[in-house]
């Protein structure tokens, strides 16, 4: 199976994170019903023993529906809710929409013609469609004017009626229990059957992992529910009305426990921060400190120590920087906690050097410094972020895909759930062999992993621009120490050195490299860049910033 290409030579690339892509062919009349199929079979055959017999009804229903039942169901799944209307679901795949509306109302698993609010459903309409309903082909406003104007001149029950004589609608019925299928299939409530990737359309080729009972993501029905729950409440802090300061203040109680359930307790966390960093905003301070002290994740402490400041509690705030700075938990937290209120700036160890020779109308000035350099006789390539993470991919992929708890919770992912968390290693530590700490040499071991693993889809490789000449390039001239080196840096937090690595790896004739950041006349060093740059410089690999000035 291919890989798509990004259409881009190596040196001219993104810097954003390779994301699979849909094979442009159409998909197979059942391609969306098989999406749905797969993933009820899958979570009933992985939990069936945690499922209830509403959601085990619900599943046996949908996979009992007609042919077209199912294909347009599946449709309706992939669509943005709360309220469809009928008339936009023309698919040629469903013969007959009409029965299928039926079939599924019957089973239900839709409510037609529904009392929804009147200007819910106008927001469906077209400006056209609204026009015709109501016999206002004349008017020249707005669509959200016109919506005005119909509710103001009409009672809601006219409006419905009206809408429903010529555009009739439904919602999905049973949505809680597709959510909780998500959830269960996909791992998260953040992604739904609109993401869904099967390996049939000749998309990706996947590696090989684990996936048992023992290494199911919920181990109980609490879990599950205790998720769903944490959900609900993070979407009602999304909405317009916001929650009361009290609610919010409640709301701390039952999230203080932390949990042995790495999912669950990266959600607490995380919505303790939001709680937090809500409160703080309200001038709630030393509630937002009670919700941060309770959260087990970046950037908890660097709030904390905000807040400490805020009320004058230097002693405090000083004691959490010695916390943070002896063990923190992310790069960019111990980066804040040495800088936050000290006059003391960081040595910048980097060199930077400038260059008067752009026209100000340049586009991309990582290619127009490619240019200059292959000008002199050397080799550059705008690799980016790249660079480090296949070197990191190819290294450790053994770690990125062992057998760990909750890592892996369907057969369709492209890598762990857990990979830029700061459990990554530790989970790991005991089932891996670190490649610093082994014997075979990494040089080996990079080009050994290229020729076992080559197309298959790793979310840190990307095939079409790490290739085999660039790591045989990057092999030879960094060499194993150097190598080295960058992967120490990257150990210690994945996530934040994802991102903001140099733009060139630049070779010069005698084979010597050198790490290049490009800057534009109005660019400046990002807060991530300066990270990776001083990071580098630290490790004595070469490592510059190419500044260019506009022309007079």
């Amino acid at each position: 199976m291919e890989i798509i290409s990004t259409g881009k030579r190596p040196r001219d690339v993104d810097s954003s994170p390779t994301i699979p892509r849909i094979n442009e062919g159409i998909p197979s009349d059942d391609y969306y019903a098989n999406n749905v199929r797969t993933l009820l079979r899958f979570v009933v055959d992985r939990y069936s023993d945690l499922l209830n017999k509403e959601e085990l009804r619900f599943s046996t229903s949908v996979l009992e529906l007609s042919n077209d039942a199912q294909r347009l169901y599946a449709r309706i799944l992939s669509r943005r809710g709360p309220i469809f209307l009928a008339a936009q679901f023309v698919y040629r795949e469903v013969e007959d929409v009409a029965s299928a509306l039926q079939e599924l109302e019957r089973k239900q698993l839709i409510k037609r013609n529904s009392e929804v609010p009147s200007e819910l459903l106008c927001q469906k309409l077209t400006l056209s469609q609204l026009r015709e309903v109501f016999e206002l082909q004349e008017f020249k406003g707005s669509k959200s004017v016109l919506v005005s104007k119909i509710q103001d001149t009409h009672a809601e029950e006219n409006i419905l009626e009206r809408i429903h004589l010529r555009f009739p609608w439904f919602e999905l019925d049973q949505s809680d229990r597709i959510a909780t299928f998500s959830l269960l299939f996909f791992g998260d409530r953040y992604q739904d059957l609109s993401t869904f990737v099967v390996h049939d359309l000749g998309i990706l080729r996947l590696e090989q992992y684990t996936l048992d009972s023992k290494h199911r993501q919920f181990k109980s029905r609490q879990e599950i529910d205790c998720y769903l729950d944490w959900w609900e409440l993070s979407e009602r802090m999304n909405e317009e009305e916001p929650l009361e300061t009290e609610q919010l203040i409640e709301s701390i109680h039952p999230l203080k426990s932390s949990n042995t359930n790495r999912t669950l307790e990266r959600q607490r966390s995380k919505l303790l921060n939001r709680i937090g960093r809500e409160l703080e905003r309200r001038g709630e301070l030393l509630q937002s400190l009670l919700a941060y002290r309770h959260s087990s994740v970046h950037p908890a402490r660097e709030r904390q120590m905000r807040v400490f400041h805020r009320l004058d509690q230097i002693f405090e705030m000083e004691e959490l920087r010695t916390e943070i700075t002896e063990k923190p938990w992310t790069i960019e937290e111990k980066l804040f906690a040495t800088k936050f209120k000290r006059k003391s700036q960081l040595d910048v160890k980097y060199n930077t050097n400038e260059q008067v020779s752009i026209d100000s109308s340049t586009d991309n000035i990582e290619i127009f410094a490619c240019s200059e350099f292959e000008a002199r006789g050397w080799a550059a390539w705008h690799l980016e972020n790249h660079l480090p993470s296949a070197l990191f991919g190819l290294s450790y992929w053994d770690w990125v895909y062992a057998p760990v708890q909750e890592a892996f919770v369907n057969p369709f992912q492209i890598g762990p759930r857990d990979l830029y968390t700061p459990e990554f290693f530790t989970v790991r530590r005991e089932l891996c062999v670190d490649p610093l700490m082994d014997s075979m040499p990494l040089a080996q071991r990079l080009e050994q992993t290229f020729e076992q693993k080559f197309g298959i889809s790793n979310p840190l490789v990307n095939w079409k621009i790490f290739d085999k000449s660039v790591l045989e390039t990057v092999v030879r001239c960094m060499g194993e120490e150097s190598i080295r080196k960058l992967l120490q840096l990257m150990q210690p937090d994945l996530r934040q050195m994802r991102s903001g690595f140099p733009d060139l790896f630049v070779v010069k004739p005698d084979d010597t490299f050198e790490f290049v950041e490009v800057k534009g006349p109005t660019d400046q060093v990002r807060p991530n860049q300066h990270i990776w740059l001083q990071a580098l410089a630290s490790k004595e690999l070469p490592v510059s910033v190419l500044k260019y000035k506009a022309l007079a």
